[in-house]
């Protein structure tokens, strides 16, 4: 939400010398629960100022300071818009390839986060790693599961499998869902889109 995830990513390709930029899409104006948790005391989500959240400003700031403001492109948009947006640049050839990887941080509401499942899966290049967070929440986890059964044909579950034995402590349910306890104490979740010819 404030940028952690793409400065951590940032930082991994930077240390093993990869070139690329990474992409954050999102409205930047928090969930539901996070809209309601502002009026407890204790950490504020939202940090409203004038009625407008100030993540944006936040994650901004964070990318300057840790030397990524060139590296990370922050889209202010929805996951439809935003997904949408890089499918018509690409057909426009005004970048030149589709996204490998997308973290997807869904909104973590029941059939929302499936939706943006879908939106992602059919943003990715072929041979393409959707992953994201999460997983201990029902709405995500159903979500997830739903869509594992949608694309059970189009995984790749060669490199699944791969990824699996590589990962200590993973685990694949349904058959085509890597879990990952990560560094972060979030759950991880992973689809591999199977490359045509």
């Amino acid at each position: 939400m404030l940028g952690g995830s793409a400065i951590r990513m940032a930082e991994t390709l930077r240390n093993n010398n990869k070139s690329t930029e990474i992409i954050c899409i999102d409205p930047f104006t928090g969930d539901v629960n996070m809209w309601d948790w502002e009026r407890n005391d204790g950490w504020k989500y939202l940090r409203l100022e004038n009625g407008i959240p100030t993540i944006y400003k936040r994650f901004l700031a964070n990318c300057k300071y840790n030397g990524f403001e060139n590296k990370i492109l922050p889209i202010n948009a929805t996951t439809s818009v935003g997904i949408k947006l890089l499918q018509r640049l690409f057909q426009q050839n005004r970048i030149t390839s589709l996204p490998n990887y997308i973290y997807l941080d869904s909104a973590h509401e029941k059939y929302e986060t499936f939706i943006e499942l879908t939106l992602c899966w059919n943003c990715l290049n072929n041979n393409g790693i959707l992953f994201g967070d999460d997983w201990s929440w029902d709405a995500v986890r159903e979500d997830v599961i739903d869509f594992s059964n949608v694309i059970k044909d189009i995984t790749d579950y060669d490199n699944l499998n791969k990824i699996h034995m590589l990962l200590n402590g993973s685990q694949i349910i349904n058959n085509n869902i890597l879990i990952q306890w990560s560094m972060d104490f979030i759950y991880t979740f992973a689809h591999l889109k199977r490359r045509f010819s």
